[in-house]
């Protein structure tokens, strides 16, 4: 999930390698006790002023159980919101607020039925 960010400020650091091997500790991850499935990934940059930039890669499209995504006021360069997003059926909130995403909002988040809250 870490390829493709520029962090330039550490804020990833707990992630990969050379942190904790368990992704259920690292900064903006949220796990269910139960499952140890990711549910939650929080990485808005809202509290300081050092946003994550790059681009958002694939991989996510394997946290199926995730149920809510915040990428707001992070800069991705007016990269496209990636269309592989609608495939997160599981997803209640999606915030990409102040993202500087580019390009149409991709008709595959109309797909995601569960979702209850969506900020652009």
């Amino acid at each position: 999930m870490k390829k493709g960010h520029v962090d330039e400020y550490g804020i990833l650091s707990s992630w990969g390698p050379n942190g904790d091997a368990d992704c259920c500790n690292w900064w903006g991850i949220y796990c269910n006790n139960q499952t140890g499935h990711v549910v939650k990934l929080d990485l808005c940059a809202c509290d300081y002023d050092k946003p994550l930039r790059g681009q958002i890669s694939s991989s996510m499209v394997e946290l199926q159980q995730l149920n809510y995504l915040d990428f707001s006021w992070n800069d991705f360069h007016l990269n496209p919101i990636l269309e592989f997003l609608g495939s997160l059926t599981d997803l209640r909130t999606l915030d990409l607020r102040h993202a500087y995403f580019g390009g149409k909002i991709p008709y595959q988040l109309g797909e995601l039925s569960s979702l209850q809250n969506l900020y652009l």
